[in-house]
């Protein structure tokens, strides 16, 4: 196809107008918080410096990770706004 990818690892690499797709894995900060509590917060406040006024975009947007390996606050949000779920035992 083409493409070539524009890797980025620190903010001052963003370019204006580009929409940048994300991954990062509970390896994220050399697994220092792997399977901790608040592992996708501290990712989304790292993703936070993505300064996005610069005219770049990043998706997902980084506040949804704030539920990443967070089944509880998943839940919570879920229950909140409504979405219909099976009752456990």
């Amino acid at each position: 196809m083409g493409l070539q990818p524009h890797l980025v690892r620190r903010s001052e690499e963003v370019r204006a107008g580009v929409l940048y797709f994300w991954r990062i894995n509970q390896m994220f900060g050399g697994g220092q918080l792997a399977g901790a509590p608040g592992v996708g917060l501290a990712v989304a406040q790292h993703l936070s410096a993505f300064d996005v006024s610069m005219g770049a975009a990043l998706w997902p947007r980084p506040e949804t990770m704030q539920f990443y390996q967070d089944k509880i606050a998943l839940r919570d949000l879920f229950t909140r706004i409504g979405v219909p779920a099976p009752k456990s035992w």
